[in-house]
C-alpha cells in the first residue's frame, strides 16, 4: 500500500476494504460486549461515516489542500 503517488490499483482498494471492515467489525463487538446497543443499521452508518471521510480526505488531497484531520 502506498501513501503517495499513483492511484490504487483493485488489489490495494480490496486489501484497505478488508482491514477497515474487519476494524470496525472488531469495535462494534466491543461495544455490544460492554452493553451497548448496536445493531447493523449503527455498524452500516459507521461504514459510512468512514468512508464518507475517505472520500473528504481524497478530495481535499486533489485540491492540494492539507490533509492533517
Amino acid at each position: 500500500m502506498s501513501c503517495c503517488g499513483t492511484n490504487p490499483g483493485y488489489q490495494e482498494l480490496d486489501e484497505v476494504s478488508r482491514l477497515v471492515s474487519s476494524r470496525l467489525a472488531a469495535f462494534l463487538k466491543t461495544l455490544r460486549e460492554s452493553g451497548f446497543a448496536v445493531g447493523l443499521a449503527e455498524g452500516q452508518d459507521a461504514a459510512e461515516l468512514m468512508t464518507a471521510g475517505y472520500a473528504l480526505r481524497r478530495d481535499a488531497a486533489a485540491a492540494g489542500e492539507d490533509l492533517w484531520l
